[in-house]
């Protein structure tokens, strides 16, 4: 799951919980100091200020402090440390805006800023690239991986897979040529995954016309 962020502004982040050993969503869940940490940059992982509150139908919400969002890119694990656990774990992922030490300096909140999409609808793009990181820590790269499920979502649909596969770049990033296919919506989800081995990529893109 990954979310956007200002930096060093106060974010709520709102997640899912699914039933320990089960498919449903968890409603009731409780929280404890250890339960809920952040780590920035890959930093060590510590407890957050803040604990969740529960939404309803299984839904949470955290807020995280500004302080916890002076980062580029920001971690956070949600584990159940009781010895019987009542929900499975849960990693939610936050870039951060606005900021010369953030991951995106482009300041999203101006409403002046204009953001071009590199995109076209029904056109080819080549060497889409992405990272694909350890399952586990959720930051080591993983490298020499073969067979990457790459799919999309056009407009919407169900996910597809992509007219051609992926290949190694090195350090982690892997590339794929995206087809006209591929593209031939005016919103796309993109959808790498690797189970087992490394955490999905995914990424929503709105195409332009021309």
């Amino acid at each position: 799951m990954i979310i956007l962020g200002k930096y060093n502004q106060s974010k709520t982040v709102m997640f899912p919980l699914v039933t320990r050993g089960a498919v449903d969503f968890k409603t009731g869940a409780t929280f404890a100091a250890g339960d809920v940490k952040v780590s920035k940059d890959g930093g060590a992982f510590a407890n957050t200020t803040n604990l969740p509150t529960e939404l309803g139908s299984g839904w949470y919400q955290l807020v995280l402090t500004a302080t916890e969002t002076q980062a580029a890119r920001i971690s956070i694990s949600v584990i159940d440390q009781d010895a019987t656990k009542v929900f499975e774990d849960q990693g939610i992922y936050v870039e951060t805006y606005g900021n010369a030490s953030a991951e995106h300096e482009i300041d999203l909140d101006q409403p002046n800023v204009k953001v071009n999409s590199a995109f076209k609808k029904n056109t080819a793009y080549t060497s889409y690239m992405f990272l694909m990181v350890d399952d586990t820590d959720g930051k080591t790269p993983e490298t020499g991986l073969t067979g990457i499920s790459c799919t999309r979502s056009i407009d919407g649909g169900a996910f597809g897979a992509c007219a051609n596969a992926a290949s190694e770049v090195g350090s982690g990033w892997y590339k794929i040529d995206l087809a006209t296919t591929d593209l031939n919506g005016d919103e796309i989800v993109l959808r790498f995954t690797k189970a087992g081995v490394a955490r999905n990529w995914e990424h929503k893109i709105r195409t332009n016309a021309t």
